[in-house]
């Protein structure tokens, strides 16, 4: 299990600068709002194609958020997949702007949607390897110490999976949803996917065109596509 940096006192958390209000506001639980289903947007929706921008504390902690991630916890769950229609019965992570919502947040729940979701808030994250190596040593490293590839499927591109490279060992950075920020934390492997696959999305990114070149990181080098539900099942 992952764990977390707390910031000792309320000017470590933003600029010196978390008021009275502000720790009120974080004390009030999602579990007191009424959720509502989400319904994902196309692949070609341009909220999928613009970097979200990162959401301030004050932002974090308002109503309006805690609502959308009321929303975005109840619709991962795969009942509420089903009912909405999800191309896939189980997820590993959802971002915010799949949802059309314009928000830097992606649940993130590598094991599935059915077991523990986190709710992650401004992530981040970078190579491992790459970070911790000095310039010179980094022409010493094999590649297949960095990344390797897997397959990946997303709700955003329905019916489709491909190969994508990825970094193996990341340091992740986020605040969570009381608030806490985290800083250089290790993931690897398919927990390290899922959240750099999910970081992505908030990026403006999808793992489809990352077989174009058009974006700089690791590459989709092949992409299976199919035309209905049974037809990705069966060569599944």
């Amino acid at each position: 299990k992952m764990e977390s940096v707390q910031f000792k006192n309320d000017h470590e958390i933003e600029d010196n600068n978390l008021n009275h209000q502000q720790e009120q506001q974080q004390i009030e639980h999602v579990e007191q709002y009424i959720p509502h289903l989400l319904q994902l947007v196309s692949e070609t929706s341009s909220i999928l194609h613009s970097p979200i921008e990162e959401m301030s504390l004050e932002e974090i902690y308002s109503r309006e958020t805690k609502q959308i991630v009321a929303d975005m916890i109840y619709s991962i769950h795969p009942k509420q997949l089903e009912l909405a229609k999800a191309p896939y019965r189980k997820a590993a992570g959802m971002a915010a702007n799949q949802w059309n919502i314009n928000k830097r947040i992606f649940l993130f729940c590598p094991d599935g949607s059915d077991q523990e979701v986190k709710v992650i808030f401004n992530p981040t994250y970078k190579s491992r390897l790459l970070a911790q190596s000095h310039t010179s040593e980094l022409k010493t490293i094999p590649s297949n110490h960095i990344t390797d590839f897997n397959q990946e499927g997303c709700f955003s591109v329905p019916y489709a999976y491909g190969t994508v490279e990825r970094y193996k060992h990341i340091e992740i950075s986020y605040i969570d949803d009381k608030g806490i920020k985290h800083m250089n934390e290790q993931l690897s492997d398919w927990p390290a996917r899922v959240w750099q696959h999910e970081t992505d999305h908030l990026n403006g990114i999808l793992y489809s065109n990352r077989q174009s070149g058009i974006n700089n990181g690791p590459n989709c080098i092949e992409l299976h596509r199919f035309q209905t539900k049974d037809e990705f099942e069966k060569y599944r």
